[in-house]
């Protein structure tokens, strides 16, 4: 990378409780128990997400980190390195105020161009889940 690396955010993948369990309801044709496993399997996640984070924090044995958490952002500053290792691990996002295009970026990963409206079926998630635990071992 061109530039160091001082704050990133954290996007989780949900918004709010009620939305998001009608999100899973629409597609699963509003069945309750596939809903709910949806929505569970969304927050499992999230967990997932958030053990990374921590996990590789803890690891760098490194101090000077801050988290800042508002209604809707989640913010993270810290030592380049450990933020750079979080950005790989697809865990975190650069800051929407960094200037992205000072960025090297060395793997072109045009696969993981995510866009809502081409959500294709319930098993998104699953691969979601099933991804990030492949990643983890």
């Amino acid at each position: 990378m061109t530039k160091e690396l001082t704050h990133v955010e954290i996007h989780l993948p949900y918004f709010k409780q009620g939305d998001d369990l009608g999100w899973c309801l629409e597609k699963t044709d509003n069945n309750i128990l596939d809903a709910l496993d949806m929505h569970m399997k969304m927050l499992e996640g999230t967990i997932m997400q958030l053990k990374e984070i921590k996990n590789i924090i803890k690891e760098s044995g490194k101090d000077g980190f801050e988290l800042e958490a508002d209604t809707h952002y989640i913010g993270l500053s810290g030592p380049t390195d450990v933020l750079e290792k979080l950005v790989k691990a697809e865990v975190v996002e650069l800051d929407m105020f960094e200037e992205e295009e000072d960025w090297d970026e060395d793997d072109d990963n045009e696969d993981e161009d995510w866009d809502d409206e081409d959500d294709e079926d319930v098993n998104d998630l699953d691969d979601y889940i099933k991804e990030r635990a492949e990643r983890k071992n």
